[in-house]
């Protein structure tokens, strides 16, 4: 794909229709993904457009050569400054860890339920409630384990739940084109709330405070940083081993042997689980932010 003159990239700015080929501006920042970045001046193409655009294959960034990197010959006296190179695509090839490496075919499997939900009018607002619901409601089971170890079975559905509104409230916002900056914020601030119900939960079943004050701390800290590389201009940070997803996963099989065997050994032992996981996805997450904004600047 051709690059683009700069002085033509605000009038080619505008996203594509879904499945149309995106028409990037490949600046010495942009990794060919559609996301606003330092330097990058296609500020209105979503991700979602490019994840459903039908060219993305035949896109490929180059490292620009030193005389492509100066500002155009006739352009006005003061040039937008040109930021370096940044490392994000070296970064496109990344492998993902944990769950999160199969979610593309889990989000593949629920492309029925999406439709459905879709014709009965669902909004992605409404499915980060229900996840935070169903979060909620694990909590509670948990808790109420105390007075029956059964109830701890319904944790898994639950969780498991929660999980599959997390992925079709994304998928619906993408294809419907409802994707909006507060509908991220609601998203993100609905995960925290549900990671915090049910640890907290966790934590007073078992009687270990301290680990779990721990635990909830390493949690929040590692969603932190993956949130804040995004708001200095990178991508939001999924990479892993202990993510949502993954810290679901395992709570939906610890719960049910919960039930059926003593309970405070395993919840004890998902909260040092957590917290031993949550600080190796920390590092992880920690190295692969250095990597793709150590070449950016602002300028």
């Amino acid at each position: 794909m051709a690059t683009l003159d700069p002085s033509n990239a605000e009038r080619r700015a505008s996203p594509s229709a879904p499945g149309r080929r995106c028409s990037l501006w490949e600046s010495e920042v942009c990794m060919g993904c559609c996301r606003p970045a330092p330097g990058c001046r296609i500020r209105s193409a979503s991700r979602c457009t490019w994840d459903r655009c039908s060219g993305r294959s035949r896109v490929k960034t180059r490292r620009r050569s030193p005389s492509e990197s100066q500002p155009p010959s006739g352009s006005s006296a003061n040039p937008r400054p040109w930021s370096r190179q940044s490392n994000r695509s070296s970064l496109r090839g990344r492998t993902e860890m944990g769950m999160y490496a199969v979610k593309p075919r889990f989000r593949t499997s629920l492309r029925g339920v999406e439709r459905r939900a879709i014709d009965a009018g669902i909004g992605a607002d409404q499915l980060t409630a229900a996840g935070t619901v169903c979060a909620l409601a694990a909590g509670v089971v948990v808790l109420l384990g105390a007075l029956n170890p059964l109830w701890l079975i319904a944790a898994a559905p639950l969780v498991l739940m929660r999980l599959v509104c997390n992925a079709l409230d994304g998928m619906i916002a993408c294809d419907t084109g409802s994707a909006r900056p507060l509908g991220q914020v609601y998203n993100e601030f609905a995960d925290r709330v549900g990671d915090s119900a049910i640890l907290f939960a966790i934590t007073l079943r078992s009687g270990s405070l301290l680990l779990g004050a721990v635990t909830v701390t390493l949690v929040l800290l590692t969603s932190y940083l993956g949130t804040v590389a995004a708001a200095a201009g990178g991508t939001r940070q999924y990479v892993g081993v202990m993510g949502k997803a993954d810290r679901m996963a395992i709570l939906a099989a610890a719960a049910p042997l919960a039930a059926f065997t003593p309970a405070l050994p395993v919840l004890v032992g998902y909260l040092a689980t957590v917290a031993v996981g949550s600080v190796l996805t920390m590092l992880q997450r920690w190295i692969a932010i250095q990597r793709e904004l150590s070449g950016v600047s602002y300028r």
